[in-house]
């Protein structure tokens, strides 16, 4: 899905949570709700609905900017293409799809080769982009001097997870916290 505020011009699709179903993307970009986009890797062209259609409409937005570092059609008709240390490259962590395990498990993984060329990682571009934009999309991190370990432990701030046990364990794992479901239905 994704996200956009205000009214919509296909009032009969319906999302979650605040997000609109991706087939709705083609016929809001030709409605003129939805002018730029920022794709973090992926193909869009071929993971979205009706190909054909979602391809023809992602060339006409003003703004398709693709996180990406190999060559797909999406790049191909970005109208920005930002270069981003790719898996290998960089020290990553689960943490953003632990809520779709059956278990609290979260994994950390350092970087195992050095980035090629002058890649930076995903958020320090977006950081930079929104320094000049006006927005500071990670108050009181420094992008100039942050490792990806330092953001990793810049997300985790607000969580129960510590880094440094993290990274020694490299994946801890919990019971779920099922509170009062388990105190009242089981």
């Amino acid at each position: 899905g994704w996200n956009r505020p205000g009214p919509r011009s296909r009032p009969e699709l319906r999302g979650t949570g605040g997000d609109f179903p991706c087939a709705a993307i083609p016929d809001e970009i030709a409605a003129g709700n939805l002018r730029a986009m920022a794709v973090f890797g992926g193909n869009l062209e071929v993971c979205l609905p009706e190909t054909g259609k979602t391809y023809e409409a992602l060339k006409r937005l003003e703004v398709l900017a693709v996180f990406d570092i190999r060559h797909t059609r999406t790049t191909d008709i970005a109208t920005h293409v930002l270069p981003t240390k790719d898996q290998l490259e960089r020290a990553d962590m689960t943490y953003v799809t632990d809520s779709s395990f059956p278990l609290l498990v979260t994994q950390y993984t350092p970087a195992m080769v050095a980035p090629i060329g002058e890649r930076r990682a995903y958020w320090w571009v977006v950081g930079q982009l929104g320094k000049r934009m006006g927005i500071d999309f990670f108050p009181g991190l420094d992008l100039d001097t942050a490792t990806d370990d330092v953001f990793l432990a810049y997300i985790l701030k607000s969580s129960e997870t510590d880094l440094a046990e993290l990274q020694e364990k490299r994946l801890i794992v919990d019971q779920p916290v099922i509170g009062w479901v388990q105190s009242f239905v089981d």
